[in-house]
């Protein structure tokens, strides 16, 4: 077969053409109409220079129009980089800059970035404007191979700049291959992942260039519903992180009836949770899966059993990777003793994009097995348990994933720090009882005459940063807790926000949390719909309050709407939640 993720679809294209390859609210897309869809993409991108070595900025939710300038992009022997649209403009300005960024294509109108041309997605597919040069795209096949660029996820970057992973073909037609990875026969994967992430690539190309279909979301959320929408239409495996699996598991455990294989991970996990879907469903293969970007979305897989006990691993390697426990001096450590994850083989990035330097430090040349060997250090930590299986233990750095989004404290801290009035800023992760990452918190030194409000901090994060990354609560101080070595001491920094955090009387409202009752005939849904707010923020909530000033976040608006439906027994959607933001004006569009 190819090594080449376009080519292998191409291959399925000639054997079945009329073949489903995409399936989009109701439409089916054949694998005749996808390729052919590509090869005029790659006609106009190579007549706008699109060559081998560039990347193409991708604005777009995932339709079947987007996959089709995907693969045209690949034709031309290009990368493709999938960047939310949402994105605050100050965050793609950062990596616009980048040299081997061609073009950017959007689907929607979105602010010009200086030194970086954008066209529409109908332009890019070829359908606006004939090519500027009548030839054909160049075929790439004969001088391209798997270690060629397929994509470039963007991640934080503790610079302050988003670091740029570069996949390679190879990296997803390993997983492709892999038994742990895929189901037998045809396979249907949900795309339930935002376009941007790792998993993306998995969910869009495992089935494709397996000749299988991919169910798209067009960017909506999972939800319990739309999960049993994907399984009605042929999914029969999906990758969820491990916050929205929880919730599904907790909120609509039965949406999962009819998968075949289910991954989840990306975060700390709950076996609990991993065990109540594995006993309620006892066909669906389960399986908990840990990687890096920069191992192009998997290193290790471990199949949930009955076995397990309290602590689930993170598995085995996955084909074509391997895997090294190694200590502060790149030796192996002991069998059962703690060290770092050290990764090699094919499913390694080529790099970050512009960052030679920070490619050299973190993927170095290591002696390994007796030979050399190019490695990714991940900065993980996990042990090897009596089986021979890695058990993850934690970061042996700062970074954090909140929500499935991973996250470098030091990014943020530079950005308030470029502030003025700012001396200095500690960024830090703010945890549940189980210890599970929910959000940030800040705390900030004044400067001179000037002292920035908590609102102005948050402000100007939130024009830089997606949503995850704004710190949701920021106290201001006149100095930061330091340890004798005069470094930031993180620990008393944490210390000092749970006060500041403590949920007091809504603004405005002159009151504290209540659940209100008198007599209007809105007590009985008042109180059920408090209840449900308060059980997913672990805290009281006031009818009037903002509950995304509060903590709440997109997941928390998708299991609201999920729990009220059930609860009120009537349609309340995620958009509901998010355009109304308060429990007391969802109740007034409700008219409940």
């Amino acid at each position: 077969m190819p090594e080449l993720v376009h080519e292998r679809v191409a291959v399925h294209a000639r054997r079945a053409p009329d073949a489903v390859a995409l399936r989009f609210e109701g439409t089916d897309t054949s694998y005749g109409d996808l390729v052919d869809g590509a090869r005029r993409s790659a006609r106009f991108l190579a007549g706008r220079g699109v060559r081998r070595g560039d990347v193409v900025a991708v604005r777009a939710d995932c339709v079947p129009d987007t996959v089709r300038l995907l693969l045209g992009v690949l034709w031309c022997g290009a990368a493709y980089a999938m960047v939310p649209p949402d994105w605050p403009p100050g965050r793609f300005e950062r990596i616009a800059g980048l040299d081997a960024l061609r073009l950017c294509v959007a689907d929607r109108d979105l602010p010009a970035v200086p030194g970086l041309e954008t066209i529409t997605l109908d332009e890019a597919l070829g359908r606006s404007a004939p090519p500027t040069r009548k030839d054909d795209v160049r075929p790439v096949g004969e001088e391209a191979d798997g270690s060629d660029a397929l994509c470039v996820f963007f991640t934080s970057g503790s610079t302050g700049t988003p670091k740029g992973v570069v996949a390679p073909h190879r990296g997803i037609l390993r997983l492709a291959g892999d038994d742990a990875c895929t189901v037998p026969g045809r396979m249907v994967t949900y795309q339930a992942a935002s376009s941007a992430w790792d998993a993306f690539a998995w969910e869009l190309w495992t089935p494709l260039v397996r000749g299988g279909a991919c169910v798209l979301s067009g960017g909506a959320r999972p939800t319990g519903p739309r999960v049993r929408a994907a399984v009605a239409r042929g999914a029969n495996a999906m990758i969820l992180n491990t916050v929205v699996f929880n919730a599904l598991v907790d909120d609509d455990i039965d949406c999962f009836a009819g998968v075949e294989l289910l991954v989840t991970g990306g975060e700390r996990h709950s076996v609990s949770h991993l065990t109540r879907c594995r006993e309620r469903h006892p066909g669906i293969r389960l399986q908990h899966g840990y990687g890096p970007a920069e191992n192009s979305t998997y290193t290790t897989m471990h199949r949930v059993t009955a076995e397990d006990g309290a602590e689930i691993p993170i598995g085995r390697p996955v084909a074509g990777t391997d895997v090294w426990l190694l200590d502060e001096q790149h030796g192996p450590v002991p069998d059962g003793a703690t060290g770092e994850i050290v990764i090699g083989g094919a499913g390694l990035a080529l790099g970050y994009l512009g960052m030679p330097a920070e490619t050299e430090r973190c993927f170095p040349v290591l002696r390994l097995d007796e030979r050399p060997r190019r490695v990714y250090l991940t900065g993980d930590l996990a042990r090897r348990d009596a089986h021979g299986r890695l058990v993850f233990v934690g970061r042996r750095d700062r970074q954090v994933k909140i929500r499935g989004v991973r996250i470098e404290p030091a990014e943020i801290e530079a950005a308030i720090e470029r502030m003025e009035g700012v001396r200095r800023a500690a960024v830090v992760a703010l945890t549940d009882a189980t210890g599970r990452a929910t959000g940030l918190g800040a705390v900030v030194s004044a400067e001179g005459g000037t002292r920035p409000s908590a609102e102005t901090v948050t402000k100007t994060v939130a024009h830089t940063f997606p949503p995850a990354f704004v710190p949701r609560h920021v106290l201001v101080v006149d100095r930061i807790p330091r340890l004798p070595n005069d470094k930031v001491d993180y620990d008393a920094v944490r210390a000092l926000l749970p006060a500041a955090a403590a949920p007091v009387a809504v603004p405005g409202t002159g009151a504290g949390p209540a659940h209100g009752g008198g007599g209007d005939g809105q007590a009985g849904p008042l109180h059920t719909a408090l209840s449900v707010a308060e059980a997913l923020l672990g805290r009281p909530v006031h009818p009037d309050e903002d509950l995304f000033d509060g903590g709440a976040t997109s997941m928390t608006a998708i299991r609201l709407a999920t729990r009220l439906c059930r609860e009120l027994g009537r349609p309340v959607t995620e958009e509901d939640v998010l355009e109304c933001r308060s429990v007391g004006a969802l109740l007034d569009r409700l008219a409940v």
